[in-house]
């Protein structure tokens, strides 16, 4: 018997770019999720894993505007169109978002005489030094099981604004801030932790100097969270309309949680993504509307009675 060693060996072309896709997909957005082994080498597979591919075996564990790569071998058309409509999901959860801005008035002076002013400015960075103490402690308090991602509440400094000139003590400064937490609690365990240091530590040191300091907290929006219902009536609707039964939760806020608190069934759903929101150039897919159209068409017919 004569055995014929073949010169080249290796992958077929299709596995080959199959393979190469994932490696630059990975690389470029950071992780891409395969459904299902894209090829049967459990070496290859071993190391798309640690160049940040992840293997799921259903649609609906990709979450939304995340790259999907399917089997080299390819897969059904159905997969095709539902991977394609993954923008347009039934959300029946979300955190709450809390926005607030907090004034700080101080002394004005000149920078060569600091401590006969008071600086609104370096109370402020005082104030957001706090902030993210205890945005660390708020990854501590996260709920056992939660459904968020990330699980824990968050907290976000959106901007400092205070001073005119390099050498003033700036009587004026204001910090904005957001807290978007996953209980209720949260919201309260913060802006307690926050008056007490006001109150305690700032507002003592600022009036040593200035006995008119003043620092004061205004709020911009207190949207409450939208809880988890497995016997909603809402999305139960939604999907008689779009034949999708699965459900997703946002940590971003809407007004659901306003309408479920009064008794109202509740469903949020709709075109669009938030990893293309509060950007440069952010766009909703012509398709996604075309798409959000049938289902204000479908939600009219079942809604009127003839």
């Amino acid at each position: 018997m004569k055995i014929f060693v073949a010169k080249d060996a290796g992958y077929c072309f299709g596995v080959r770019d199959a393979v190469n896709l994932a490696y630059n997909t990975a690389e470029k957005y950071g992780n891409v999720y395969m459904l299902g082994d894209i090829v049967h080498n459990e070496n290859v597979v071993k190391n798309l894993k640690k160049a940040g591919t992840k293997v799921v075996q259903l649609l609906k564990e990709v979450p939304d505007d995340k790259p999907v790569l399917f089997r080299a071998h390819g897969t059904t058309t159905q997969v095709w169109q539902k991977a394609k409509e993954k923008n347009m999901k039934i959300i029946d959860a979300h955190k709450g978002a809390y926005e607030y801005t907090t004034y700080f008035e101080g002394l004005a002076g000149h920078s060569s005489q600091p401590h006969k002013g008071v600086s609104a400015v370096e109370y402020a960075a005082r104030y957001v030094n706090k902030l993210i103490e205890l945005r660390e402690k708020l990854k501590d308090r996260e709920p056992k099981n939660s459904i968020f991602e990330p699980p824990y509440s968050t907290l976000s400094v959106g901007g400092i604004f205070g001073g005119i000139a390099h050498n003033v003590i700036s009587d004026k400064c204001h910090v904005k801030w957001e807290t978007r937490p996953v209980v209720k609690n949260d919201a309260v365990f913060l802006n307690s932790e926050l008056d007490r240091y006001v109150n305690e530590t700032l507002l003592p040191s600022m009036k040593k100097v200035f006995p008119d300091s003043k620092i004061s907290k205004k709020i911009i929006g207190e949207i409450i969270g939208f809880n988890r219902n497995e016997k909603s009536e809402a999305c139960e609707f939604v999907s008689s309309i779009t034949g999708d039964n699965s459900r997703e939760v946002v940590s971003f806020g809407t007004e659901a949680g306003l309408f479920q608190e009064i008794g109202i069934s509740t469903a949020v759903c709709g075109p669009g993504s938030i990893e293309q929101a509060h950007k440069i150039d952010e766009f909703i897919k012509l398709e996604e509307i075309n798409k959000c159209l049938s289902f204000l068409n479908g939600v009219k017919n079942k809604s009127v009675y003839k």
